[in-house]
């Protein structure tokens, strides 16, 4: 790789661009696409930390600095009502009025731009930023009118991560053109991270066609956990449409189901209200001692009784001839225990992949690692999402789920695989004996909804 000769001397500024962090608090960190910010004026980072002196044989023996950041003033000549709401956390509510709310708590977001040089042209980021409100002045028009600008006060901390297997922390990262010309471009199309950082997994994304069936019947001593990205909510109008991973019985069966306003996971007859938020990467484990969703453990409000499910469970239906999950999401993976054995572990796929198999993905689509197979949608493939941000190759840093808990001893019944599931039809249902087949209810009680 080449690398840009020294400039003499940096000037302007531009091509202001915000990234959005999806989940500040994910170990990989995953933003949303930069979003540009036209009308710079000036852009001052001020480096926070200290340096403490430390004196030995009448001199300096060891010198300590710590790096906390940057505090960047940022001026712009145009403030984006859009933008600029979510940064501070204002909103317009229906009649059209601006509101700021105190209560809110500022998104974390990275911070690109670029100057130019003698030589080259540099392009800049800051990975972990906060901005505070605006300082604005309105003034008496006079001779001349001068225009208002918008100074935002932005706090930099540094972003712990591994890169190359050790703890890091990042604060912020540059390039020139010449360093790597294609990567200079895409500078601003998504978040550069340093090579060496973890990427993040890959996923299925559904927009609303795509639903593939596990092949695994269920019962009350079974654990679903699902690891998966909300983007869009389901289209409220038309019921049945929220299921995640779900097999919906009256008084049985199993469901994450989405909602905009609410949600209702079910196991067995009990009922655990939960709101999935937005663009944040959830895990999610549903059992019969309740609702784990990142850690937190939301028991059942009563014990989760009676528990029969005469269907195979399914990905993005709660049935073979119900309707399909209406909103956007993305898959990261799958779980499913029997007691303690695991019986489905699916992973994303994308079509033609030898990583598993020596037969390549027949589409993109989920392998399970257990039964050694692909499980392909039943409608519309799905859209693959690649592992990972773009590497930034050259750059200095500057700065699962868990198997269930002992005591689930029952296995649960599953239904025998061998092959690829069907990629036009589903199988047909046929319930094992040793469970008590419930009959198929279409239309879910209105707490399902």
């Amino acid at each position: 790789m080449s690398f840009a000769a020294d400039n003499k001397v940096e000037y302007g500024l531009s091509d202001v661009h915000v990234a959005f962090m999806i989940d500040p608090d994910a170990e990989i960190p995953s933003y949303e696409t930069p979003i540009a910010w036209p009308g710079a004026v000036s852009f001052v980072p001020a480096p926070q930390g200290s340096e403490t002196k430390h004196y030995a044989d009448n001199g300096v023996w060891w010198l300590s600095v710590a790096n906390n950041g940057h505090t960047i003033t940022l001026t712009m000549m145009h403030n984006p009502r859009g933008l600029s709401n979510r940064l501070v956390g204002q909103a317009m509510d229906d009649n059209g009025l601006m509101v700021e709310y105190a209560d809110v708590t500022p998104p974390h977001f990275a911070l690109m731009g670029q100057a130019k040089g003698s030589t080259t042209d540099i392009r800049f980021i800051y990975y972990d930023c906060v901005a505070s409100r605006p300082t604005i002045e309105y003034a008496t028009i006079g001779e001349t009118t001068v225009p208002k600008t918008y100074t935002y006060t932005i706090s930099v901390s540094p972003l712990r991560l591994m890169i190359e297997g050790e703890s890091r922390l990042l604060v912020s990262a540059k390039r020139m053109a010449v360093d790597g010309l294609l990567e200079f471009q895409d500078f601003f199309r998504s978040v550069q991270l340093p090579s060496g950082t973890p990427k993040s997994p890959a996923a299925l994304r559904t927009t609303g066609a795509s639903w593939a069936d596990t092949g695994y019947i269920g019962n009350q001593d079974s654990a679903y956990e699902i690891d998966f990205m909300m983007e869009e909510y389901q289209d409220t109008t038309v019921l049945n449409t929220g299921y995640i991973v779900a097999r919906y019985s009256t008084t049985a069966g199993v469901s994450f189901y989405s909602h905009p306003t609410s949600g209702s996971q079910r196991f067995g007859p009990s009922i655990i209200p939960y709101k999935y938020d937005l663009y944040k990467r959830h895990r999610a484990r549903l059992d019969r001692n309740g609702l784990t969703v990142d850690g937190v453990l939301t028991p059942h409000p009563s014990p989760p009784g009676n528990f029969t499910l005469g269907y195979t469970v399914l990905i993005g239906r709660g049935s073979n001839t119900g309707l399909t999950f209406a909103g956007v999401m993305r898959f990261y993976g799958i779980k499913i225990w029997s007691g303690t054995s695991l019986v489905r572990d699916l992973v994303p796929v994308e079509r033609g992949n030898y990583d598993y198999s020596s037969i390549p993905a027949p589409e993109n689509c989920f392998w399970c690692r257990e039964t050694e197979q692909y499980y392909t949608s039943l409608e519309s493939e799905y859209e693959y999402i690649e592992a990972g941000a773009v590497p930034l190759s050259g750059v200095v840093p500057m700065g699962g789920m868990v198997a269930p808990p002992a005591g689930i001893t029952p296995l649960g019944a599953a239904v025998p695989m061998s092959g690829m599931i069907s990629l036009a039809a589903a199988p047909e249902e046929v319930p094992t004996e040793e469970q008590s087949v419930m009959p198929e209810e279409e239309t879910p009680a209105e707490d399902e909804a």
